[in-house]
């Protein structure tokens, strides 16, 4: 059984049966996830694939992690010694060359040849992100007081009373179709509720990560999308090492268009290349925002923000 991402766009309730279900097989599986919780309660073997390389490791993701952890250290220790071992070898071999001791240093030279040189080992870790300051907000980021969502007879929600206060970091949890992404859009602005009224803080502005990725410009290049007004101050290099920085860009990043980002996992890559860059939010509210991403750059993306983070998971 092969198994791509399956989690990506279940709720909670049922990734948990998804995860008994598959715990519970007799058949063998490889399973493509992003969702380490996932990964640790379905898997017995992780295979990593890294620098052209893929390895091997007992267990789940938890152990994976501590393994290649210490593989890792391991293998550091190996490479340094050999480096030290060499430079005292070659330090030899340079002072002997000529003279009494040649012989020694030619010796030297052969056991030289034959070593089997080792590679520096490469840590694997996600990318280094970090975020605009913002401009300190007021006390209350949001205020609601009876909110209520209706679409005709179908009622989502009703009777919302909250206070979104600075730096508080919110998730929305709960089934499909009961109105996370709504409550968002209302939020937002984008949507006015049914019934009831949301109040915004003073010097709150709002950053939005959709999951459609509409803030992508249409039909525009990928380095297009993210800047499209070049800034003096930046040369395209600069915006270059930014996607890079999110995962390695497949394709022509001048020819390709937004609708070649909406295969694999580019979108949201991108999406959080130009909030980078052109957004200073406060709060930041993202829909399912580790969708597009690798394991190791949800950590990344959460430490980097300041301020408030409104999250909504399925």
């Amino acid at each position: 059984m092969l198994l791509d991402e399956p989690s990506n766009h279940l709720d909670i309730d049922t990734t948990r049966w998804l995860e008994n279900y598959l715990a519970n097989q007799p058949q063998g599986m490889i399973i493509v996830s992003h969702d380490r919780y996932f990964l640790d309660k379905v898997t017995n073997k992780t295979f990593e694939l890294h620098a052209g390389k893929i390895t091997s490791y007992p267990g789940g993701y938890k152990q994976y992690v501590r393994l290649r952890d210490e593989r890792f250290e391991r293998q550091l220790k190996e490479w340094e010694s050999q480096k030290e071992f060499v430079e005292k070898q070659e330090e030899y071999i340079r002072r002997a060359h000529y003279g009494q001791m040649s012989k020694q240093a030619q010796s030297r030279v052969k056991v030289l040849d034959k070593l089997d040189r080792l590679e520096k080992p490469t840590k694997v870790s996600g990318p280094a992100i970090q975020f605009h300051d913002v401009t300190r907000s007021g006390d209350v980021v949001f205020h609601a007081e009876d909110l209520g969502m209706s679409y005709g007879d179908l009622k989502l929600f009703s009777g919302l009373n909250f206070d979104v206060k600075r730096g508080q970091r919110v998730g929305i949890l709960g089934p499909n179709g009961t109105g996370k992404t709504t409550l968002l859009r209302i939020l937002l602005g984008d949507e006015e509720p049914s019934e009831g009224l949301i109040r915004r803080g003073h010097l709150v502005f709002p950053g939005y990560l959709d999951q459609h990725l509409k803030l992508l410009p249409e039909e525009e290049t990928v380095l297009k999308a993210i800047w499209p007004e070049p800034d003096p101050s930046l040369t395209e290099q600069t915006m270059r090492n930014l996607l890079g920085s999110f995962g390695p860009p497949r394709g022509n990043l001048r020819s390709e268009g937004r609708s070649s980002l909406r295969r694999g996992k580019e979108p949201g890559r991108f999406g959080e290349a130009y909030h980078r860059r052109y957004e200073r939010p406060r709060p930041r509210r993202t829909d399912e925002p580790p969708r597009f991403v690798g394991l190791r750059c949800p950590r990344g993306s959460v430490e980097g923000v300041r301020g408030n983070l409104l999250g909504r998971q399925p």
